[in-house]
């Protein structure tokens, strides 16, 4: 996926696999995101903003996921916010383990872009929204 966020975009909180170990109805089968970015090389995190947020795990130390449905803490705290540098190349578990947001570009005349791709669990049938027909997409055997 390429994606430009320009003036006040920005990317509520969330997680790109809301399953649990390969289970539920909510499942897509991303396993790994990366996330590359592509914007000017002047890019300023204090004044362009559109940092990735990464936030605390949903899942407590030790214990499972009861649900595919869980709903993500408004209060779990920001681990560390990312800044968007060009040619930066970012990677982070898709499911419950690691929540995430976009925080707003700041700055007018700033673009931020980034191309994200998903590494996918090969036993999790891909689902229809994600089908050709559907999407203007390519799924490559890794």
């Amino acid at each position: 996926m390429v994606a430009r966020y320009g003036y006040g975009d920005a990317f509520a909180r969330h997680v790109d696999n809301n399953c649990c170990r390969g289970q539920g109805e909510l499942c897509n089968g991303r396993v790994l995101t990366t996330v590359y970015y592509m914007q000017d090389a002047d890019w300023d995190a204090e004044t362009d903003g559109g940092c990735l947020r990464l936030f605390g795990s949903q899942q407590p130390l030790g214990e499972p996921m009861d649900t595919a449905a869980t709903p993500l803490a408004d209060d779990t705290p920001a681990r560390l916010d990312v800044a968007p540098l060009m040619d930066r190349l970012v990677l982070f578990l898709s499911d419950f383990r690691c929540p995430h947001e976009v925080l707003p570009v700041r700055r007018r005349e700033a673009n931020r872009f980034a191309t994200t791709i998903w590494y996918w669990n090969g036993d999790i049938p891909i689902p229809p929204w994600w089908q050709p027909e559907v999407h203007d997409c390519q799924l490559v055997e890794v």
